[in-house]
């Protein structure tokens, strides 16, 4: 049979001996540290018992809810789920404990047909029923990732596939970027404006592109462009001279 552990306030231990009594009335193993020698064997003998208990029972007074001790074995049967609080005093629980149900047994005072003290052997005892409790269940397997990469790049492919073939249908045109003199990326529309400007090696258009994109990618060649038009232009026309011509 799980023991009860029961945390109390030297202060508190005629009451507390009460309660230890009625619960060996109702054939529950308690353990509580009367008796136990002085010195580092009763801290030793404390721990042994805490670890070995199946539930934890602090009762919370005026005296125990600012107790250390009293805190700290409370905070060990909250953290394996065994805590079971009884409220001694008109007071609230600590910090930390106010979301735990305590059985209410202030002023008591014995009487095991009390509802107050049923309540209370029934917390107890629905905790015991948990012990053992069950293993935790292992966590899921994560879902190998190869598979995952394997579609994302097959999406990946399959995207360059069909843009390579709308391209070759002349539905979608891809222009390469090697003539961009500009650092930034440009847009496909810039890219296929400039690569239609770039075939009819056209002046006013070639101006044209400069005066909407003065910060173009292609701004460079543009310009390039256009210098080179007007030094062929000056190369291709003289104007004519007075007694250049011989008869």
């Amino acid at each position: 049979m799980a023991t009860v552990f029961i945390s109390y306030k030297r202060e508190d231990a005629g009451r507390a001996r009460v309660i230890v009594e009625g619960l060996r009335a109702e054939n529950l193993q308690v353990w509580w540290d009367q008796g136990v020698g002085a010195g580092a064997a009763w801290r030793r003998e404390i721990q042994r018992a805490l670890s070995e208990a199946g539930v934890v029972v602090p009762l919370w007074s005026e005296t125990s809810v600012n107790s250390d001790w009293v805190l700290e074995e409370a905070e060990y049967g909250k953290s394996k789920g065994i805590l079971c609080p009884a409220i001694i005093d008109e007071v609230s629980p600590p910090i930390g404990f106010g979301g735990i149900q305590a059985a209410n047994l202030a002023g008591w005072d014995g009487d095991r047909r009390d509802p107050a003290w049923h309540h209370f052997v029934q917390s107890i005892e629905a905790v015991v029923a948990q012990i053992p409790r069950p293993e935790r269940k292992p966590s899921r397997p994560r879902k190998p990732m190869l598979p995952v990469l394997a579609a994302v790049v097959g999406a990946v492919a399959a995207t360059f596939t069909i843009v390579g073939a709308l391209d070759r249908l002349g539905i979608v045109r891809i222009f390469p970027t090697e003539f961009a003199t500009n650092p930034r990326t440009p847009t496909l529309a810039e890219s296929s404006d400039w690569h239609r400007i770039r075939q009819s090696r056209d002046c006013v258009a070639i101006a044209g592109y400069l005066r909407q994109n003065p910060g173009g990618s292609f701004a460079q060649e543009a310009q390039s462009l256009l210098a080179a038009k007007q030094d062929t232009t000056q190369i291709a026309w003289t104007p004519f001279q007075e007694g250049s011509w011989t008869t």
